[in-house]
């Protein structure tokens, strides 16, 4: 039985070795693996972040380089909270300068953020104004008035114009009444 236990003995280290492998190695193996997927996977957000992180600082100190005349420029375009009150005094001294007069200034809002939609938002990025007013002058002048309304700092899209001959006017004053419905934008 000496003889024929060594010559076993080998079969079954062997098969111990196998069934260890098979119940314990092998599954630990797979186990360590899908961890050092994990950490990697780990590893690869924390660089990302770590990108972000930097991106973020760049911006911020891009940011705080930008001169206060600039920003304040900027908020001109297109204001954070649109003012009614501050258009309408603008657009009375460009009218004026122009020898223009308004007699009607009218404000609706529309919420929407403008062009055309891919996709639905609930917070548009901009508020939009739409203005109507009404104005009377000669051709030249309103051209001048409009030449100034486009190089003025406020962002100002002009969606209608209507054009007619003022009422009580001498065909000889050139005098037109135009209604000019624009869009000013506004961040909130």
């Amino acid at each position: 039985m000496n003889n024929n236990m060594k010559s076993s003995l080998p079969f079954i280290i062997i098969a111990i070795c196998i069934g260890l492998y098979f119940l314990y190695i092998s599954p630990t193996i797979t186990d360590v693996q899908a961890l050092r997927d994990q950490k990697a996977e780990y590893t690869n957000v924390l660089e990302k972040v770590q990108e972000i992180k930097e991106m973020r600082d760049a911006v911020s100190a891009t940011y705080n380089n930008i001169p206060s005349a600039d920003l304040n420029r900027l908020s001109k375009i297109v204001p954070e909270r649109f003012n009614s009150t501050l258009l309408a005094n603008d657009l009375n001294n460009l009218a004026s300068k122009n020898g223009i007069v308004i007699k009607s200034f009218k404000e609706s809002t529309s919420n929407t953020s403008g062009g055309a939609v891919v996709a639905s938002q609930e917070n548009p990025a901009y508020k939009t104004n739409v203005i109507t007013i009404s104005l009377i002058g000669q051709y030249r002048q309103f051209m001048n008035f409009l030449a100034e309304l486009e190089t003025s700092l406020q962002l100002v899209d002009v969606t209608s114009l209507a054009m007619n001959s003022s009422a009580g006017q001498k065909p000889t004053d050139n005098q037109f009444q135009y209604t000019l419905e624009i869009n000013v934008y506004s961040l909130r």
